[in-house]
């Protein structure tokens, strides 16, 4: 049998090993054992040559461009090489760029549509209860899981109020349910039960307990079925609504007046609230400004009494602090404790309170009702640069350069009708569950009273801006019933128990 050859040996002269897994040097193509496979150690004769490169450079194709980059930098769809600067496709103007194509022209096209159809119609209420059975609706959910009565009635049966009782009473209000069956009659002394009120009706000269309607201050008939007050035609009453209960004089005197402030004729502010309703594209802005007189009227003095029936006319109730407070330097607030003024809060009597209130309930008539607004949704103003300074900057971010002619027009006719410099400045800020003048697509709105007590005139200046692309002002009846459960949805989130109106009584 032939010996098999296995195996080299290393060509190391001192060497010669027999290596069974020799080792090839790529240089010299010798084979060495494993102790001198490295190249120092059988001194490989043949060095490595390094082979010099010149220092490579990729010039911009871009014309004009003369950068050039160590690294190639490809474009991925022209495959070309550019400099960093010109890298991007449409910095090189890519001659396999995409156009962009125009997108969303179905929804461009609805949207003109939309907008074309806004125009001429009248703008709408702001939010809240866009009328008084969507209010009822919403509150009859809360009326129910706090409302007495006899819980031996059918579900199907009852009709739940909110029950405003005289001053007499302890609460203002109480949530009660009754049987629509029931007589008015029977109701006033259901209610006048629960809320431990005095019942005299069967004495001929005291006064009777009657049950009013909310808006109109009438009184309803004691034989008339509940029910049948659910179908008046022109102001019926809804179930999770409000009713009155109140004492009269005699059943000749059987309805309640609401206040009411005397408005001014001002041809001036006629032409400027005109100008202040404009549309700018992105927007609409939606302005007012009216001149009230504060002079009572014997009857007007009742209601004010009535208003008062928590305090005294000069009593002091605390505002809230101005919105402008937040562009007050730490050094001027306290410049201002110093001198025992505290910007932060102010108060103000009942009677101006009653003012305010009143010139809100005749300018948003008869869609909103303030009665029950309180002392700390009003801010007094702290100086009139400040309240010029906001509502210049409003308007002329809406309007834009229409406004330089605008403004020295507006704040002069304002100065002749109740002289600014000797004016009080009050501003409405109620907070966001409650606000009436929020809605969706708002962008900023602002509500000021300038009252001077000498002339016993308010000028009232309201404004707001609302989103031209927003739902606000849709005429189809679809985009009607989607806004309306919206805003039901809202109002439910934002209800509160004491804003629902409340007629003030003789």
């Amino acid at each position: 049998m032939a010996e098999l050859d296995i195996g080299k040996h290393c060509q190391v002269e001192s060497c010669n090993l027999k290596d069974f897994l020799p080792f090839d040097c790529e240089f010299c193509s010798g084979v060495y054992c494993l102790e001198h496979r490295n190249r120092d150690a059988h001194t490989c004769r043949r060095k490595e040559t390094l082979t010099s490169r010149g220092s490579t450079s990729y010039a911009c194709s871009f014309p004009e461009c003369k950068g050039k980059e160590l690294l190639p930098v490809i474009c991925p769809q022209c495959q070309k090489h550019f400099c960093l600067i010109h890298r991007h496709q449409s910095d090189h103007q890519c001659e396999k760029l995409e156009v962009a194509k125009p997108r969303m022209a179905v929804t461009k096209e609805l949207v003109q549509k939309i907008v074309e159809s806004k125009e001429g119609q009248k703008p709408k209420g702001r939010r809240g209860a866009k009328n008084s059975e969507t209010a009822a609706k919403v509150a009859l959910m809360k009326l129910k899981q706090q409302a007495v009565g006899d819980k031996g009635l059918p579900q199907s049966e009852r009709i739940y109020f909110q029950v405003y009782l005289p001053k007499e009473s302890k609460d203002s209000c109480k949530p009660m349910f009754f049987c629509s069956k029931w007589s008015v009659g029977k109701v006033v002394d259901y209610a006048a039960s629960l809320a431990s009120l005095k019942n005299s009706n069967n004495v001929l000269s005291a006064k009777k307990l009657r049950l009013c309607h909310p808006l109109t201050g009438e009184a309803f008939q004691m034989d008339d079925a509940l029910q049948s007050l659910l179908t008046f035609s022109d102001t019926p009453l809804y179930n999770g609504g409000n009713v009155i209960l109140e004492y009269l004089e005699n059943d000749l005197d059987l309805h309640l007046k609401l206040v009411n402030m005397k408005l001014l004729e001002n041809s001036s502010f006629e032409a400027l609230s005109s100008r202040l309703c404009v549309e700018t594209g992105e927007s609409r802005i939606l302005g007012r400004i009216e001149s009230y007189s504060c002079k009572m009227a014997g009857d007007d003095k009742h209601m004010f009494k009535q208003f008062c029936q928590e305090g005294e006319p000069h009593v002091l109730e605390a505002l809230s602090p101005p919105q402008s407070t937040s562009t007050i330097s730490p050094n001027q607030l306290a410049k201002s404790s110093e001198d025992g003024e505290n910007p932060l809060s102010d108060k103000c009597c009942r009677k101006t309170i009653f003012y305010l209130i009143t010139t809100l309930n005749e300018s948003f008539r008869p869609d909103y009702d303030f009665s029950a607004a309180r002392a700390h949704e009003f801010s007094r103003e702290p100086s009139l640069n400040w309240v010029v300074n906001a509502v210049n900057s409003s308007l002329f971010s809406a309007v834009g350069e229409d406004f330089n002619s605008l403004g020295p027009e507006l704040w002069n006719s304002i100065d002749q009708e109740i002289n600014l410099q000797s004016c009080d400045i009050y501003s409405y800020n109620p907070d966001l569950d409650s606000d009436p003048f929020g809605e969706e697509g708002s962008l900023w709105s602002f509500n000021y009273f300038f009252y001077n007590k000498k002339l016993k005139r308010i000028v009232f200046f309201t404004c707001r801006s609302v989103s031209g692309l927003s739902g606000y002002g849709l005429g189809s009846m679809d985009n009607e019933l989607d806004m309306e459960l919206d805003d039901d949805e809202e109002e439910m989130d934002g209800f509160t128990e004491d804003r629902f109106p409340r007629a003030l009584c003789v």
